[in-house]
């Protein structure tokens, strides 16, 4: 379990622009595409903004627990659903269900180098924390690149990496052929206060059990 944060001696207000200014330009390609939702998750995309992007293992919340989820939250108003669901699965989350692959500090390093190699190319890498059983990172992404897309880079290359590992080394998963839940969330950051809140919900994530680590 990592933490890396890059000290900025300037934030301001002009690198955190309104959702409202966000979307696709009539006549022009852009890869970001505003909101958007595949029907279980909304997304926000757009270049130039910062994310707080959490995705988790594929065996990281046991079947029945879901479903006990569900139950607990069929009378909750459909505006508040996505907002008690997901409060509920970062809960569970840190109990520490399913293999917890990402405990194997190969692995872990995977998923953090992967993040790194990308660091100056796709977006600027601002802290993160690889969990037993999830992630949390927080990047500014650059224009030109949407991201789904680079979301979609980071499970491919790593889950390919990984199951060579669980493979070699003959590790356990729950999970095997499918590491990562489909999906992600992903929470664009409105301000500056909102940006120190997501570091130090990183930082608080790791404090409940990790090793705190910062980037030089």
């Amino acid at each position: 379990m990592t933490l890396c944060k890059k000290d900025k001696n300037k934030v301001g207000s002009d690198i955190f622009p309104h959702a409202g200014s966000a979307g696709r330009q009539t006549g022009i390609y852009s890869p970001h595409k505003g909101w958007y939702t595949r029907g279980y998750l909304p997304h926000y995309d757009q270049g130039g903004i910062h994310q707080a992007i959490t995705y988790r293992l594929g065996d990281s919340i046991p079947q029945g627990i879901l479903k006990d989820m569900q139950f607990e939250l069929k009378n909750v108003a459909p505006e508040f659903m996505e907002i008690e669901r997901r409060k509920k699965i970062e809960k569970c989350l840190d109990k520490g269900h399913g293999s917890c692959i990402l405990k194997n500090i190969e692995c872990a390093k995977v998923v953090e180098n992967n993040w790194r190699h990308f660091d100056g190319m796709r977006y600027d890498l601002i802290a993160y924390a690889v969990m037993p059983n999830h992630t949390h990172i927080l990047i500014k992404v650059y224009d030109g690149i949407g991201l789904a897309e680079i979301v979609r880079s980071w499970k491919n290359y790593s889950a390919r990496r990984i199951n060579e590992i669980i493979k070699n080394a003959g590790l356990a998963t729950s999970a095997p052929g499918s590491l990562w839940q489909r999906g992600y969330w992903d929470r664009y950051i409105r301000d500056e206060k909102h940006f120190y809140q997501a570091i130090e919900y990183i930082r608080k994530n790791l404090n409940s059990g990790g090793v705190l680590k910062y980037a030089e």
